[in-house]
């Protein structure tokens, strides 16, 4: 007959099985952080290129170095980029329609 063992005691299980899923849910939530960041950065980009490109619109001098403002037929476009921690660049382009047209 083969020998079988039978362990009664399951203690100290549950607290195994955390340490080896705890490293995969922080790793996860720290991703999940990590795009919620980047999310917000490209919705400030947004509103500060609407926000230039309706200042351009009106005659008036912006103050972004960054900031690239071309004319689009009766429109004035800026286009804003901005370098992110993680080493790639986000950028955005927003048009406003001529002061007068």
């Amino acid at each position: 007959m083969p020998l079988r063992i039978e362990i009664l005691d399951d203690t100290g299980s549950v607290t195994a099985e955390l340490a080896v899923v705890l490293p995969s849910v922080m790793a996860i939530l720290g991703l999940a952080l990590g795009a919620l960041g980047l999310q917000i950065d490209r919705l400030r980009l947004v509103e500060q290129a609407t926000q230039d490109a309706r200042a351009a619109s009106r005659g008036e001098q912006l103050h972004l170095a960054a900031a690239e403002v071309f004319d689009s037929g009766d429109l004035v476009c800026v286009r804003l980029a901005r370098q992110t921690p993680f080493g790639f660049s986000l950028g955005d382009t927003e048009c406003a329609r001529k002061e007068g047209s």
